[in-house]
């Protein structure tokens, strides 16, 4: 069974990729255009300190929404200005509620940089690696044939039935 981030195929895929690309030059675009990238530095984030809190106050939900969008979007192209959001987290929310909004924020930017390279680079990658990747591949291709051996995250654990439900243990295979 294919995965789901599989290779893109033929006309379909290759559009997907210019629809991508497009995407992610109208954000750029947007960012630098409109000055945004001045106002993710500290000099922008002491003037608007005071602003963010009185709105935070007001709208907490919204406010903190705004801020993973922003935040995720910022990670997820590499744009200049997450090392301040991370400081207006802890300025705007607090230590707690800071420290969890810009670890969520921070992994799912990753995870969407991630997904965006593997998109967009991929057939050049895997032109310029094949070779060295093949061991890899043939490991995924293992892995995606024995989940209930791997499911622990380990060769040597095999899942038991319980009563409460499946449990890991370490153990042979038979």
């Amino acid at each position: 069974m294919p995965s789901p981030l599989s290779e893109p195929s033929g006309r379909r895929g290759r559009w997907r990729q210019l629809l991508l690309i497009a995407a992610i030059a109208l954000v750029l675009a947007l960012f630098f255009g409109l000055g945004l990238h001045r106002q993710l530095s500290l000099e922008g984030l002491q003037r608007a300190h005071g602003a963010l809190l009185e709105r935070q106050a007001q709208a907490p939900v919204l406010v903190a929404g705004a801020y993973l969008l922003i935040y995720v979007l910022v990670t997820a192209l590499s744009l200049p200005g997450a090392a301040v959001l991370t400081l207006a987290g802890g300025a705007i929310f607090g230590l707690g509620l800071g420290t969890l909004l810009v670890s969520f924020a921070s992994s799912a930017g990753a995870l969407l940089a991630f997904l965006v390279a593997r998109t967009l680079l991929r057939d050049l990658v895997r032109r310029r690696f094949g070779r060295q990747l093949a061991p890899i591949d043939a490991g995924r291709q293992l892995l995606s044939h024995q989940p209930d051996r791997h499911a622990a995250g380990h060769p040597g654990v095999r899942e038991r039935r319980h009563p409460a439900g499946p449990v890991a243990r370490p153990g042979r295979h038979p």
